[in-house]
């Protein structure tokens, strides 16, 4: 039992280590925040569009490829910009035409999109006695076919001590 615990402790207590992955941003009131979910991956997956091959220079550590920019302007979804990632570079604008060919310049609206978005809109800390919680707070978006259904705020208490 003994071994079994102190198993365990070193398993919480082990650092881990994962690739950072470079999420889309969301612009809220005139700032990015980042966003939890990539909108744009849907649309792919429905026209059988790869990533990859649209983003050449993917780097391993990368979960798309691209970074893109959303924003909700008057009660429906649109892409504002993609950047494509560059390994150990800057991200490079890259031309919405070339996912969407009838699009010339400018924004796209997402109609394809259904689902929730949660924007990370940053760390609060809430202190009552000697027990402090900090949260993630976030902004929800119920989303269907690119118009937003409900919008909501969110904190997910995580961690006390």
């Amino acid at each position: 039992m003994k071994r079994i615990f102190i198993l365990f402790i070193l398993l919480l207590t082990s650092p881990v280590f994962a690739s950072p992955t470079l999420s889309d941003q969301f612009i809220l009131e005139g700032k990015p925040f980042s966003l939890r979910q990539s909108p744009l991956d849907s649309y792919l997956s429905a026209k059988k569009l790869s990533a990859g091959k649209l983003f050449s220079k993917k780097c391993a550590d990368e979960s798309h490829g691209y970074q893109a920019t959303w924003e909700v302007k008057s009660d429906f979804l649109f892409l504002i910009t993609i950047k494509e990632v560059v390994c150990n570079g800057p991200l490079i604008p890259r031309k919405i035409s070339n996912i969407f060919p009838s699009v010339k310049n400018g924004p796209v609206k997402a109609d394809w999109f259904t689902g929730t978005l949660y924007v990370e809109l940053g760390w609060g800390f809430h202190h009552e006695g000697n027990l402090e919680t900090t949260h993630n707070n976030f902004q929800v978006l119920e989303i269907k076919k690119g118009k937003v259904i409900s919008s909501k705020y969110w904190e997910d208490h995580w961690k006390e001590f």
